[in-house]
This record gives C-alpha cells, sequence and structure tokens, in this order.
C-alpha cells in the first residue's frame, strides 16, 4: 500500500539520493552503463528524474504499481522457506493478474565481461 505521508517524507531521501547521484561519478556510472548496455525494453534510468520529484504522489505510484507489477512480469523468489509458505505469503502481494502495456523484449548490448 502507498499512503500519501510516505510519499511526502520521502521524497527528502529521493533528493539526497539524487544529489549523491550528481556528485558521485561512481553512482551516476552504473546508470550510465545499464542504459548504454540496455538500449531497449530496460534502458530507463535506474533514478527519477529531479523534475519529476514534485510530481510523485501516491495515486501516480498505484497506478504504476498497478501496470507493471504483475503476476505475469515478476517473479517471487524464496530462500531457506517451504514452497507451501512461499506461496501463502505471495498472496499478500495482492498482484493483478494480467499485464497492461505491450512488453517489448528486452536485449543486452554490451560487451563481454
Amino acid at each position: 500500500e502507498l499512503r500519501h505521508w510516505e510519499i511526502s517524507d520521502a521524497s527528502a531521501r529521493l533528493e539526497f539520493e539524487l544529489d549523491v547521484y550528481d556528485e558521485q561519478p561512481e553512482v551516476r556510472i552504473v546508470d550510465l552503463t545499464h542504459r548504454a548496455a540496455f538500449r531497449n525494453a530496460l534502458n530507463n534510468p535506474l533514478f527519477a528524474i529531479r523534475s519529476n520529484v514534485g510530481n510523485l504522489d501516491s495515486n501516480l505510484l498505484q497506478q504504476f504499481r498497478n501496470r507493471h507489477f504483475t503476476s505475469n512480469r515478476l517473479t517471487l523468489v524464496g530462500v531457506g522457506i517451504r514452497h507451501d509458505d512461499l506461496v501463502k505469503h505471495a498472496s499478500l502481494f495482492r498482484l493483478a493478474n494480467t499485464s497492461n502495456p505491450a512488453r517489448q523484449q528486452a536485449r543486452y548490448l554490451g560487451g563481454k565481461y
């Protein structure tokens, strides 16, 4: 659940993380490398765009969650837990069963390791 006060409480933390992103090249390089390696479905920035921070609210984030966090787009992994217990706890996520957006196949375009 996304409560409106949690979003406003987290905005200071988000501003701090964006300041770190701007000031520390080693943080920015991870984002830029990711974007260069995946030039299609996965090339979105890992960090929020600073100009959008003021536009974030619980309704917008809930719409995003409902659209993208669906049962057919996520994988639940459990370590040290019985399968039956994991399945029981998975119901707590309350995910939609279908995905609305058209899915684009991610393709890695980077070099060899």
